[in-house]
Formats: structure tokens, sequence, C-alpha cells
């Protein structure tokens, strides 16, 4: 038994016992018997009325043991207290006001499942479709589709929607459902290829940019790109230069293309582009140009601005600095674009018949005035710059013991001779000795030793600088240099 039951049990009793007390007490008052309420008797009374409540109570647990009786009973029953009577009655309150909620949240299931699901949306667009109202079952199948998350379920609603727009004046819903088809259904190329027609019917290059971005995942996506691929490319891109520029326009082979160069957007009717054009005039100048492919299918329209503007030619900077160096030393020099850097070793001024400096060459074996100017192919100069360089690197045979070898065997071969310190040819004039450079030839390393006079003219001679060996130097037809025995 429950500690409410107990509680009700025990009321149960209190109230049987004062109804029979007040009764024997009533009696006792109208038989003028008042002293006898205490009375063995009276004892005798009270344990009936035990037995009796004992009873009661077993009767009454017997009575409401079944919880729908007892709650029946509970309320039409008097022998309850006003307390707890309220108590039922709120719980009962509670007990409808939830199963109230609950049918409501029953009729909202149906009526969703009956009128707005995807499935009753699809119904109702079908049957508005086989009814002949064709903007009713669009209206109902771009609800279904806000219904559903399934891939198949989309395609389905999706190729319906495609379908009922096809043949409409405006495009518009068209190419949006075509779109989102592509997105969804990535292994289908129909919606590209539909598409594609649209877009090149509308001339639509703009849109078809942005589609080919957004469908980038999309199979068949290279169908757009096959459009885009007509843009023409300068060899330039816009911005500033300090001198002019031969401008040069490239498409897909088989394009033709047409430029303007008077900031007008380029069309059929401007200028065919057959060859590079130069741009020299100072100022901002804008080159419009679009490509045609052989299939008729017209590209973009694309520009580029150049700022021409003038300005000197800073002098060369060259390092290293002037000095005496004993091993092979690179000369750097940072030539600006458009120029070419010209030099001398004999102190002469530069020309653009001087030869002409590239990277990685180095300093020159001797003593030598390193001259350099930068040139453009406009003509214009800059200042020169001069660097004092002693190349003397740190051979076997120095550089003193190899023109005096090649002298010696000049005499033994009757070509000079000697006379004193000093060496004389036939017609008694003395000859000049220098060494331009060291050069490798079979691995191995010589002094380039050239001697000048009036009777032999220019000949010249490879030392070797480890053993001092002599020969001459000869070049082939092909410029380059072999050793052959002195004769």
């Amino acid at each position: 038994m429950s500690d409410k039951t107990k509680k009700i049990d025990l009321q149960d009793m209190d109230k049987l016992k004062l109804t029979r007390r007040r009764r024997r007490v009533t009696e006792a008052v109208d038989t003028g018997s008042l002293h006898d309420v205490d009375s063995p008797s009276m004892h005798e009374e009270k344990d009936a009325d035990r037995a009796d409540v004992d009873v009661f109570s077993e009767e009454f647990k017997n009575k409401y043991r079944n919880p729908f009786k007892r709650l029946y009973r509970i309320i039409n029953e008097e022998e309850l207290s006003e307390k707890y009577s309220e108590r039922v009655v709120r719980l009962v309150g509670i007990f409808s006001g939830l199963f109230l909620l609950f049918v409501i949240f029953v009729l909202m299931l149906l009526y969703y499942f009956t009128y707005s699901s995807y499935t009753a949306n699809c119904r109702k667009g079908q049957t508005a479709e086989d009814a002949g109202n064709t903007d009713a079952a669009i209206v109902y199948y771009e609800k279904a589709l806000e219904k559903t998350n399934s891939r198949d379920r989309k395609i389905s609603v999706l190729n319906n929607l495609v379908r009922l727009s096809e043949g409409n004046e405006s495009t518009f819903n068209l190419k949006s459902y075509l779109t989102e088809l592509a997105m969804v259904d990535t292994s289908n190329t129909e919606p590209v290829n539909r598409l594609k027609e649209l877009l090149l019917a509308d001339n639509d290059l703009d849109a078809i940019f942005s589609l080919a971005k957004e469908l980038e995942n999309c199979k068949n996506v290279e169908a757009l790109y096959d459009i885009l691929q007509n843009q023409p490319q300068f060899n330039y891109k816009s911005g500033t230069y300090d001198e002019p520029l031969m401008v040069s326009i490239r498409s897909e082979e088989g394009a033709s293309v047409y430029y303007t160069l008077d900031g007008s957007e380029a069309n059929e009717t401007a200028a065919l582009y057959a060859e590079p054009f130069l741009i020299n005039e100072e100022g901002k100048t804008t080159v419009h140009a679009i490509s045609i492919n052989a299939a008729g299918i017209k590209s973009k329209d694309y520009s580029v601005t150049y700022n021409i503007v003038s300005g000197d030619i800073a002098a060369p900077v060259v390092y290293p600095k002037s000095g005496t160096y004993t091993e092979e030393t690179e000369i750097v020099i940072e030539v600006p674009t458009g120029c070419t850097a010209y030099y001398t070793l004999d102190e002469s001024e530069p020309d653009i018949n001087a030869a002409i400096y590239k990277p990685g060459m180095t300093i020159a074996y001797g003593n030598h005035i390193f001259t350099v100017k930068f040139i453009d192919q406009n003509g214009n100069e800059s200042e020169s710059t001069s660097r004092a360089y002693i190349y003397e690197p740190s051979y076997d045979v120095s550089l003193r013991e190899a023109i005096y070898s090649v002298q010696q065997v000049l005499i033994d071969h009757g070509k000079l001779r000697e006379r004193g310190e000093k060496v004389f040819n036939s017609a008694g004039d003395e000859p000049f000795f220098d060494c331009a450079n060291i050069i490798s030839l079979d691995e191995e390393l010589f002094y380039c030793i050239t001697m000048s006079d009036s009777v032999n003219g220019e000949s010249n001679y490879a030392v070797n600088v480890k053993n001092g060996a002599v020969f001459a130097l000869q070049k082939n037809p092909s410029g380059s240099s072999y050793l052959t025995a002195i004769e």
C-alpha cells in the first residue's frame, strides 16, 4: 500500500470514529444517561468500532485498487477531503491539456504528409501538369524541391522543371534549373550542353565565365572552357614602361584577332592583327582585342593599358670593385629590361659595335680597364662605368716566363733574333707581346699570347701554365681554337 493510500485510510478511520462518538453522545443526552458514555459497554462498542474500521480499511483497499475506478470514485464519493479532490481536478486538467497537445501534433503530422510534404507537392504538381496547368505544376515542383535533400529526388524534380520550362520565351528559369541540375547530377553531360547552347544563343560571355567557375567539378565543363579559350593574349601586361614596346597578340590556332588602339572596344570592323606593332608614344595607350575562332565564336573583349614614360637610363653598377685578383672572379652587372650592356677592355668608350656583356663573364687575364654602358633599342645610352682589374693567377709558370718561352722558341725557329735582353725581327723591329686571357683546351690551361710585329704580322701562341710547353694557337672555320706544333 502506498503512502497516499495509507493517508486516505487514516482519514477515513478518524471520520468513522468521530461519527460514532457523536452518535453516542447524542443518544446519551436524549436518554439522560450522559454518564454512560465511557461505560464498559462503551468500551465494547469502541472495540466494535475498531473492528469495523479494520474491515472498512480492507474494503477501501480493494475498492480503489484499479487506478481508473479509483480516480472515478475519488471524484464522486464524498468521503474524501475537499483538498484532495482539488488536487485530483488539477491533475485531470494537466492530463487533458497534454492529451490536447498530442491530438494537435498528430493533426499537424497528418496535414504535413497530406498537403505539404515532398510527396504531396509532387502529387499536386503531377495533377496540375495532367490538367495542363504548367505554371501551377512548376510552383508545386519547386515546393517539392525545397522539401528534400535526397540527390535522386532532386534530380527527378529538376528534370520535371527543365521539361516544363522548355519552350518558354524567357530562358532565365530554364538556365537556373539546368545549372542546379548540373551541380546535383555531376555525371550527366546534357545539362552543360544545353546551357552552352542557351548562352551562345544569347552571346552572354560573362555568364559563361561565371558558370564555368561554378561548375568546375561537373562533367563536360570543358565544353564551356572551349568557348573561353579564344580570349586573346598580349605579350606585355598592363603597366608603366620607360621604353617603347613591341606588342604581339596571340590566340588559338585558326582564330582571327581584331584590335584597336584608340580605347574603343574591338569588333569585326577593327584592324586585323597580322604582326607585332610598336607603341612608342609617351603617355597611356589602351589596346582592345577580340578573337573569333573558325566556328565563328567571338571571344570576350580583352584590353591592356600601357603607360610609356621617358627617363634617363642609370649608369651600370659593376661588381667587383677595381683591384688585383688571383682567382677567377665573375663580373656581375644587372642589366635593365630593354637594354644591352656593351663593354671594352682598352679604355675606349663602348658603343653598339663593342663586345656584349653576358652573365657569367669573368675578369680577363692581365691588366685591363673594363668599361661598360647600357644602350636601349632606341639608341638611348647611359653613362659609362669603368673598373681597373688586374688578374694574375698563381700558376707554376708565370706570364713573364711564358712570354720568354715563346720568344726562345721563335728564336730557335729563326723568326726572331736576340740582341742582349731584347729580341728583334728580321727588319730590326722589336715585336709586341700581350696576353689576352687564359684558355682551357683538352682540360688544361694555357696562356693565350699574341705577338705583333712588322714582318710576321699577328701570331697567336699558347703556353701551358704548368710546364711551359709552347704551341701555335689556330682556329678552325667554326671559330674553335686548337693547338699545333710551331714550325
